[in-house]
């Protein structure tokens, strides 16, 4: 019989032959991989009393249903380089499953996300304060406050870039009475851009 040394030597060295074989016979070649920016984003009511959120075709929502829905346009800005292979140059995974040929990851991120009500929302928010605070958004069926947002990882896209990317803010705090809302929507990018944009006025009933 072999000596146990014997055995274990042997053991290591046909299971790297074997990955090797197996990573041989993948031929996947290092993606090209570009990036995108924030170009502009549109804003929205939003009414979230039925199924699911859907944009306000009136000028009344509900207060307990009320949010907002910002849409992201991307741009590609440029071409970084073709990206390898930490461990294995010619495969991905050992399934050989090749990684996208086209990448797309982020030259600019957000830095802060502020809605600021141009009327009077509660006492404690009067015309022209920060009501950010009363949002909070979906991730995996659980809300998350906008800071939370801000810090999770930017998106890498495989294949192709989408035009634009949605993200739904729901009014968390009902404020006591009815009346006219405007919000204004001001979003500080990493290289120092401010986007703004405002919503349409809208009665939270």
């Amino acid at each position: 019989m072999l000596p146990m040394r014997i055995k274990k030597a042997t053991l290591i060295i046909v299971t790297v032959f074997l990955i090797r074989v197996l990573f041989s016979c993948c031929d996947c070649q290092a993606p090209t991989v570009y990036q995108y920016s924030y170009d502009y984003f549109s804003v929205y009511n939003l009414d979230n009393s039925g199924a699911s959120p859907t944009i306000s075709e009136t000028n009344k929502v509900p207060k307990a249903a009320y949010g907002i829905r910002l849409d992201f346009s991307y741009l590609k800005v440029s071409s970084v380089k073709r990206e390898k292979y930490l461990m294995f140059p010619e495969a991905s995974a050992s399934d050989c499953e090749c990684p996208p040929y086209f990448q797309y990851i982020a030259k600019d991120t957000i830095s802060s996300i502020d809605i600021i009500t141009t009327n009077k929302f509660d006492e404690q928010h009067p015309a022209n304060s920060s009501v950010a605070d009363l949002f909070k958004t979906l991730l995996d069926m659980n809300y998350i406050t906008l800071n939370e947002f801000i810090n999770q990882p930017e998106t890498i896209f495989g294949y192709k870039l989408p035009d634009k990317k949605s993200l739904d803010l729901f009014l968390m705090q009902i404020p006591e009475s009815s009346g006219e809302q405007i919000f204004k929507i001001e979003i500080f990018m990493s290289d120092s851009r401010l986007l703004t944009m405002t919503t349409n006025p809208v009665i939270l009933e």
